[in-house]
């Protein structure tokens, strides 16, 4: 085929882009805050716990100096208290920033279902740089308080000057590490940051450990500790034990220039298994100490370990790099001798490593950024290949053992030429496997270049699976099992109640992410102002108003407290009455393991709401207000508030977990994969030259993943005689990101989830990141008009249930959920 453009349609079951303009505005806010809950509501809570956690230790600190502090000037009981409530922050801070750093600890919790609530992806650099403006913000602070409080007072404390020189070094050493951290400089001046982050993490902490004393008592090393312990063994142990670092010298056969020049191959023999989606870091000790991180673009049943380098300004690390490569090609070709050494580091763990997580994943990349998923997509070929072999081998023993059994007159499929139950023959290109979604509507079927092929389409089984991702709990063939229906039977995509358009949209914004969410948030604050009143009524000598069933010291803290409580019990009460109306009483408490978790959060919140009034009401227990009595009522609130936080968290698993998970399945495997499409970007034919090399023609031929190729800035003719293939789309021009994921959202099927990966550009990433949030924003909105409610609340309710396959059915394109997830490697 020597043209390979081919002409888009898009999908005829849903407009995406007609269903939202029809929408009325408020709608489209709502789809919008939903779909934007649904990507980084994890994200969100995490971050929120951290912000509880430092409220929390500051308002502890900043209260108990306050006390202390009665008989000290104005300016002191306000401004100290305060520089010691920064001070608590420096504790807590100095040792949560060192956690993103520990590798192993990162790759681990990759490799367990953790991953699937807990956003590694922002963990290194966005989560670790916020908590250290958290600490330059909290150091500065503390240091000028402390500074004008020693110069006022200098014979206050016996070791003032190694206070003001340590906490100053330590501000100063936090400063440097952030500022060569801003992604330009560390992008141009890498050796610089990394230097930077030796030295500066070293001066730190040898200056925070002396620094941090309260009172004439050294506290600050109890917190930091332990995950100094823990980095110092990731760095000195753990590393040398999970990842491996080999010595190689390279000569003329290990490299080769492509790309006019511009990108340098390197080519080793594999030093260690690893897995499609990770990388490696790389040390050349004749040019510096530094190590400099590159995606692995082999695949990992391939001899050798392939790394591209992209050549950078000139003078930088890569450049230099490139040069000592044609030194050695000028002295081999010179008759002279020797070679390069390099160290290689790895593998270690990146987003892309949670393609097999997925059952529809699309594929961005943009430049050099290719090389990761160039070896996932040959990954893929290679399982789909072996797949297939054994399925036919398989076959083909079944046939001929059936031939022989039932004699030469049999038929092909056995008696009456029918074909026996379960059939033995492989599955057609094009068609599900069994336990799929369905079949798809006939354009998918023919368009093989929009709508990818996958596991389930060429027939490969589920179990048996040799795929190269981690093969970690494997138990997970429906899914994560998170975000079950409300009810686990009673409803399916054929029959139940009349659902009017009205009552589904009640019922789905009861059990919306964001109003699920915001009941999480809620029982976070109400534990957040449980703490405050602990450390208040702990240092307060003198607090008029100390209620016997509450530790609160305010009535207004009683009341904010009473309102969180209420809100929680009534929006349970409505979403227990819309259930009940619609399945029944009965059903709603049905299975156990739903109803027992229900039944306790409603007894609980019931509990907590009832206290609450009963204490602005002025009611006095029955067993005085004794210290027993006190104690009693604590006790009392702490077991009903774990009761509440178990079974709203066991609820809130149930209920959205599956729309706030980062992946659809726990385990990691090739065979979840039903449709895969990679689209990246090069400014010409000569630039992605590799890519095509790597993608070689079998794979072209043969893969089950769309290709999807621009060339951005190409001119002249564009010949593509030496690439027949139906699989590979190339287009002259930019990608419109918009218009290829309505497209691809359009043919999946609806309340499906799709990975949507990228590794490129930060402004190309930026642009997908958009796209990704108005277009799933789109599918929601048409899932919510008066039309598609209903059905929208039958895909819900029969998610589960027997026979529902996972999400129920009907329908393609609405309430389809992407899942962006970017490639940030340090």
């Amino acid at each position: 085929m020597d043209q390979t453009f081919t002409n888009i349609g898009r999908a005829e079951e849903v407009d995406l882009a007609a269903a939202a303009g029809k929408s009325s505005r408020f709608r489209l806010v709502a789809a919008r805050l939903e779909c934007y809950l649904s990507h980084y509501g994890a994200a969100l809570t995490w971050a929120a716990v951290l912000l509880c956690g430092n409220f929390v230790f500051f308002a502890r600190a900043a209260i108990a100096e306050y006390f202390r502090q009665a008989g000290a000037a104005p300016w002191r009981r306000t401004w100290i208290p305060l520089a010691r409530g920064a001070g608590a922050l420096l504790n807590l801070n100095s040792a949560v920033v060192l956690l993103p750093a520990v590798r192993v600890l990162v790759d681990y919790l990759r490799q367990s279902s953790v991953n699937l609530v807990l956003p590694l992806d922002h963990a290194m650099p966005f989560f670790h740089k916020v908590v250290a403006c958290v600490l330059l913000g909290a150091g500065t602070f503390h240091g000028l308080v402390q500074t004008a409080a020693l110069a006022t007072a200098p014979a206050a404390h016996p070791m003032a000057g190694l206070l003001y020189t340590t906490g100053w070094l330590l501000v100063l050493a936090v400063a440097a590490m952030l500022t060569t951290a801003w992604s330009r400089c560390r992008q141009r001046y890498f050796e610089l940051f990394q230097a930077t982050h030796a030295l500066g993490g070293l001066t730190y902490y040898a200056a925070l450990l002396p620094h941090g004393m309260h009172r004439g008592r050294h506290v600050t090393w109890m917190w930091v500790a332990g995950p100094l312990l823990l980095y110092a063994l990731d760095r000195l142990v753990l590393r040398n034990s999970h990842s491996r670092r080999v010595l190689v010298t390279l000569d003329r056969t290990h490299t080769e220039v492509v790309c006019n020049g511009t990108v340098l191959k390197l080519a080793i023999d594999t030093p260690f298994p690893f897995r499609p989606g990770q990388y490696v870091r790389i040390r050349v000790p004749s040019m510096s100490r530094q190590w400099h991180p590159f995606t692995i673009a082999s695949a990992p049943h391939e001899a050798q370990l392939l790394l591209y380098i992209r050549r950078h300004g000139e003078g930088q690390w890569t450049a230099r790099l490139h040069d000592l490569v044609a030194g050695l090609s000028d002295r081999h070709r010179g008759g002279g001798g020797g070679g390069l050494e390099i160290l290689i580091e790895g593998p270690f763990g990146a987003p892309s490593e949670h393609v097999g997580q997925f059952e529809h994943v699309v594929l961005f990349a943009g430049g050099v950024g290719a090389t990761v998923y160039v070896s996932v997509v040959k990954a893929i070929h290679h399982f789909m290949e072996g797949q297939r072999a054994t399925v036919k081998a398989e076959a083909a023993a079944a046939a001929t053992a059936a031939a022989a059994a039932a004699g030469p007159s049999a038929t092909p499929w056995g008696q009456g030429g029918r074909r026996p139950a379960g059939g033995c023959s492989p599955a057609r290109p094009g068609r599900l496997a069994a336990g799929g979604v369905g079949r798809p509507p006939a354009h998918l079927l023919t368009t093989p270049s929009r709508r990818g092929g996958g596991a389930a389409r060429h027939g490969v089984p589920a179990d048996g699976d040799d795929s190269p991702w981690h093969p970690s709990l494997r138990n997970d063939e429906g899914g994560h099992g998170w975000g079950d229906s409300p009810s686990s039977g009673g409803v399916s995509g054929g029959g139940g109640p009349d659902i009017s358009p009205t009552q589904a949209r009640l019922y789905l914004l009861l059990y919306s992410v964001t109003l699920n969410l915001a009941l999480l948030w809620a029982l976070l604050l109400r534990v957040l102002l449980l703490a405050v009143s602990y450390a208040i009524s702990i240092d307060s000598t003198d607090a008029s108003y100390r209620p016997v069933m509450l530790p609160f010291t305010s009535v207004g803290m009683v009341a904010v407290d009473t309102l969180l409580a209420g809100a929680i019990l009534a929006t349970l009460l409505l979403s227990v009455a819309v259930e009940a109306s619609l399945m029944g009483l009965v059903a709603t408490f049905r299975p156990a393991s739903k109803g027992l978790p229900l039944a306790a959060l409603l007894a609980s919140a019931t509990i907590a709401t009832a206290i609450d009034g009963a204490v602005l009401a002025g009611v006095r227990p029955p067993g005085g207000d004794g210290p027993s009595s006190r104690l009693a009522w604590e006790v009392t609130n702490l077991a009903n508030g774990a009761v509440l936080a178990v079974s709203l968290a066991a609820r809130l698993a149930r209920v959205i977990g599956g729309r706030v998970a980062l992946a659809t399945h726990r385990g990691n495997r090739a065979a979840h994969l039903k449709s895969v499409d990679f689209f990246w970007t090069a400014p010409s034919a000569a630039d992605d030259a590799w890519v095509m090399h790597e993608l070689d023609r079998a794979i072209l031929r043969s893969t089950p993943v769309s290709l999807h190729r621009f060339l951005t800035r190409h001119k002249g003719v564009f010949v593509t005689r030496a690439w027949p293939t139906k699989k590979l789309v190339t287009t002259l021009g930019r990608p419109d990101i918009e218009a290829e994921l309505r497209t691809l959202v359009a043919g999946l099927p609806s309340g499906s989830t799709a990975g949507v990966f990228f590794c490129g550009p930060s402004v190309m990433g930026e642009s997908i990141r958009r796209a990704v949030m108005v277009v799933t924003s789109e599918s929601l909105v048409a899932a919510m008009s008066t039309s598609e409610a209903p059905s929208a609340l039958v895909r819900l309710l029969a998610a589960r249930s027997p026979g529902g396959g996972g999400r129920g059915s009907g329908g393609y394109g609405r309430n389809v959920r992407l899942i962006f997830r970017q490639e940030v490697f340090l």
